[in-house]
This record gives C-alpha cells, sequence and structure tokens, in this order.
C-alpha cells in the first residue's frame, strides 16, 4: 500500500536531517558518515553499514529519490543513534534482543557529539517535532493514526525495544519526541512499499535467530524487493507503447499491480465482473 497522507511528515524528517548536517558541519555529511561507518571497529555497525550499502546498490537509478533516501537518511539515523548518548542506549537494546550475537560496546571516549553538538541536535529534534505535531492543522497524519499499534510482529518488536529504551533513557519532556520520530520511521518502512521489502532483508541480515524465523515470512531476495519490479514493469510498458501495443496514457499489467491504486481498481473490475456473470 502507499502512504501519501505522510508525505508532509517524510519531506520534515528529510529537513530535521539536513538542518542537522548543516548545524554539526563537515563530519555530519553523507561521504564522512559513510566512511565512519563502513570503517567502524565495531564488526555490528560496520556490518550494518555494509548492509545499507547493498540495499541502495541494489535500488535502480531511476529510482534516484528512494535510493538517497535509504543511503542518507539509513546512514544517518545509525550513525546519530551511535554518537548521541541518549540514542545510543536504543541501537544497544536493539542489538541485544534482536541482532547480532557478537559484542556491542561504546565507551564515553568513543562519542562525537561534544555538549554543544547534543544540544544542537535536540534542538533541531524539538524544531521538527512541534512541525510534524502542528494540532493547528485540520489533517494532522499524527493525530489521525495511532502510531503505537503495529500488526506486523517485526514491526511490532522494533517498537517494544525502542520504546522501552527511550522510557529508560529520557526524560519526561523528550520521551514523546523520540517516540514519535521512532514509530513514524516503523510506520513508514512498515507501509511504503519503497522501503518495506528492502527493510526486512535488512532486518534478515543482521538478525539473530529467533528474530531470523520472526522476517521469514516477509523476506524478499533483493533482486525482487518492490523497487526493481517496479522498474522493469516501467521499462515493459514502455516497449509495448513502441510497438503500438499499448495508448501513451495506459499501463501493462505488471506496472498496474505495482501501483497500489491502480491494483485497486483492476481487482475492483474483475470482483464487479464476477458479481455480473454470478447474476446472469
Amino acid at each position: 500500500m502507499d502512504i501519501l497522507s505522510s508525505n508532509r511528515e517524510k519531506k520534515l524528517l528529510k529537513l530535521g536531517i539536513s538542518l542537522a548536517r548543516t548545524k554539526l558541519g563537515k563530519r555530519a555529511s553523507t561521504t564522512a558518515i559513510h566512511d565512519e561507518l563502513i570503517n567502524s571497529n565495531q564488526p555490528f555497525i560496520r556490518k550494518t553499514a555494509i548492509t545499507i550499502k547493498k540495499i541502495h546498490d541494489s535500488i535502480p537509478d531511476r529510482m534516484a529519490w528512494q535510493k538517497s533516501v535509504i543511503s542518507e537518511v539509513g546512514e544517518f539515523v545509525l550513525w546519530c543513534t551511535i554518537h548521541h548518548p541518549k540514542y545510543r542506549n536504543i541501537i544497544l537494546a536493539m542489538h541485544d534482543e534482536m541482532f547480532n550475537d557478537s559484542e556491542l560496546s561504546f565507551k564515553y571516549t568513543d562519542w562525537v557529539f561534544s555538549k554543544v553538538d547534543i544540544y544542537l541536535a535536540d534542538l533541531i529534534l524539538k524544531y521538527t517535532y512541534n512541525k510534524i505535531y502542528d494540532k493547528k492543522l485540520t489533517e494532522n497524519f499524527v493525530t489521525n493514526m495511532n502510531l503505537a499499534k503495529f500488526s506486523n510482529p517485526v514491526v511490532a518488536k522494533f517498537n517494544d525495544v525502542i520504546t522501552k529504551a527511550i522510557n529508560e533513557s529520557c526524560t519526561e519532556n523528550e520521551v514523546d519526541r523520540y517516540i514519535l520520530f521512532s514509530r513514524l520511521l516503523l510506520y513508514i518502512v512498515m507501509h511504503d512499499t519503497a522501503y518495506r521489502d528492502v527493510f526486512f532483508w535488512g532486518t534478515y541480515q543482521l538478525a539473530n535467530k529467533l528474530t531470523k524465523k520472526m522476517v521469514e515470512p516477509y523476506y524478499v531476495p533483493l533482486n525482487k524487493c518492490y523497487l526493481k519490479l517496479y522498474v522493469d514493469a516501467k521499462v515493459h510498458t514502455e516497449k509495448l507503447k513502441e510497438k503500438g501495443v499499448l495508448a501513451d496514457y495506459d499501463k501493462s499489467l505488471p506496472e498496474k499491480y505495482c501501483v497500489p491504486r491502480a491494483r485497486q481498481k483492476h481487482i475492483q473490475r474483475i470482483i464487479n465482473g464476477g458479481k455480473k456473470n454470478a447474476e446472469k
């Protein structure tokens, strides 16, 4: 399914990250963050960075926006989680309960964020939170969606672990902000067709045995993930149009299946046709 209702929130999340890069300086650039993560002395962090890169490289160049989101947002969130003293407890909790069995530990000297950096990061988080949670808007994604409930067991487990870590690490005033962002990200990866398949693929690569069993029903190989199939379907449509089989405004059946709204219309036509035949 698509989640057009959260487009505003996704843009604001990216705006917040862009502000953070500007305020935190060169070490928060995409290149610097990638180099630091991929060369980390922590095996789990290094493997996570490699997994993100594999996902990025698997996405067709035609999907430039999604490609950038995977690498830039994915690596930035990982980097911030490592270097912010309160975010760090989240990744430690996820690692211990859901991921690799290899040791993951941090010393205070491993922290990159100074007191000023922490202050800026928290200020940007608060600013972005206020923008997203705008009660003046008549139709607000956050107020209309119950982000605390996730039907998918893997995402629900992520939510439980992250929420517990946040409640144990943050002050009462901070909890709502941290939980909002974590649940927005989880909601997007659970519902957005662009990121759902690759999220489960990446989780599977890093998961411990118990988590792997949870992920298996949703696991799709990278070469069969939604974005790859969608681009292949669009290419198929273009070839049919060149041959004159399809009109300029039409889509091939594979592409229709990749577009949620078009797929729903197609399925509804099949249902309606079945009803008419049954009535004859």
